[in-house]
């Protein structure tokens, strides 16, 4: 866990202050104990793996299930390749959004790591990975951070109302948040895949969030694209999914030069009526203001 993120822990139970030692976190207060997991703090439930879909092991996002046995993970992004175009204009925002923050929090941030003012939190282990946390469930102190990224991950939390509560919580006031939602997407179980936002959807999350800038971020040619390649999977595969997934990844390269017009069809306004995913940039309200628009 990067050292300078250590003093926003609180412990789940009583929200106090968390003491460190070489094999876990403590609470200071009521003394309940975290677990330390490849030197990052472990807040996740025993019982987490219950969320776990049971169509997972038939239809997986994505090939990486099946390719463990591969340890070269170039060579299992060959193989199971996820190359979506995003908006020019939502990548930008992004990047504003990293160099002008200090503190940042990434939920569901899988492997990636965007850099040394960011904090990782996932509920699988992996490279970059700083807490183990539910995203309804944050073991970090109130108006925290100045930012928050939230890239396709309400789709897969079961509670998605505690969830931006939660992200609420841990922002400042004036913060920014850059989240993305999928729209026209398969089912992709990561461990879970429980529900799709319209582009007005995204844009109401929060009566306390002012939506700055939106648009599509993956759009109607990636829509059509990811369509198309899953059809055909399940077509020629006759119920098999050993077929299923090696034609995957046949039609995923075949009609990959669709998602190529996205380039274009992004830019059009009326691209968030079967656009793939669609971003957000919000600004925290202040309470008094948030107040105010709620009683006019």
């Amino acid at each position: 866990m990067k050292p300078k993120f250590k003093d926003s822990l609180i412990c789940l139970n009583c929200r106090s202050a968390l003491e460190w030692s070489d094999t876990r976190v403590r609470c200071s207060a009521c003394n309940t104990g975290y677990p330390l997991s490849d030197g990052h703090p472990n807040f996740l439930k025993k019982t987490l793996g219950l969320d776990i879909a049971p169509e997972r092991d038939i239809i997986h996002s994505g090939l990486s299930h099946y390719l463990k046995f591969l340890k070269n993970r170039r060579l299992q992004r060959i193989l199971a390749p996820v190359m979506f175009f995003k908006d020019s204009r939502g990548k930008a925002l992004l990047n504003d959004l990293l160099k002008q923050s200090t503190r940042i929090l990434n939920v569901g941030s899988g492997d990636t790591d965007l850099g040394e003012n960011v904090l990782n939190i996932d509920v699988i282990s992996g490279k970059g990975v700083d807490i183990l946390a539910e995203a309804h469930r944050l073991p970090l102190a109130d108006q925290y951070f100045d930012a928050v990224i939230c890239m396709d991950v309400l789709e897969h939390v079961r509670d998605a109302e505690k969830t931006i509560g939660e992200l609420d919580r841990v922002l400042q006031e004036g913060g920014r948040i850059f989240i993305t939602v999928p729209f026209i997407q398969r089912f992709h179980p990561s461990p879970n895949d429980f529900r799709r936002y319209t582009f007005t959807g995204l844009r109401s999350l929060n009566t306390g969030w002012m939506a700055e800038k939106s648009g599509t971020w993956m759009g109607p040619a990636c829509a059509i694209q990811e369509m198309l390649t899953n059809f055909c999977a399940i077509l020629f595969s006759f119920g098999s999914p050993a077929l299923n997934n090696a034609f995957l990844i046949i039609f995923r390269y075949l009609f990959y030069p669709l998602q190529l017009l996205d380039y274009f069809l992004c830019r059009y306004p009326n691209s968030v009526l079967m656009a793939m995913d669609f971003y957000a940039l919000f600004e925290k309200r202040n309470e008094a203001a948030t107040a105010s628009k709620r009683r006019g």
